[in-house]
C-alpha cells in the first residue's frame, strides 16, 4: 500500500473483494487493519481470504482508518 501524503496513515482498512471467472460475482473476500502507513511511504498487508472456489482475481481497497 502506498501512502501519498505527508502525514502517516493510522489503523487503515484494507478490504479485499474476490470475484469468479466473469467478474460479475464476488465469491469472497478479507480484510485487515495496518498498524501504520508511513507518510510519503510504502507498507506491504497480508490479507487472508475466505472463498467460495477459486477466485479469478481480487481487488484491495484501502478507507482511513477512524
Amino acid at each position: 500500500m502506498t501512502n501519498p501524503k505527508a502525514e502517516p496513515l493510522k489503523d487503515p482498512r484494507v478490504a479485499v473483494v474476490c470475484y469468479d471467472a466473469s467478474k460479475t460475482k464476488i465469491i469472497g473476500g478479507g480484510s485487515t487493519y495496518p498498524d501504520l502507513i508511513p507518510p510519503s511511504g510504502k507498507a506491504s498487508v497480508e490479507v487472508s481470504t475466505i472463498t467460495t472456489g477459486k477466485p479469478a482475481s481480487c481487488v484491495a481497497y484501502v478507507s482511513p482508518g477512524i
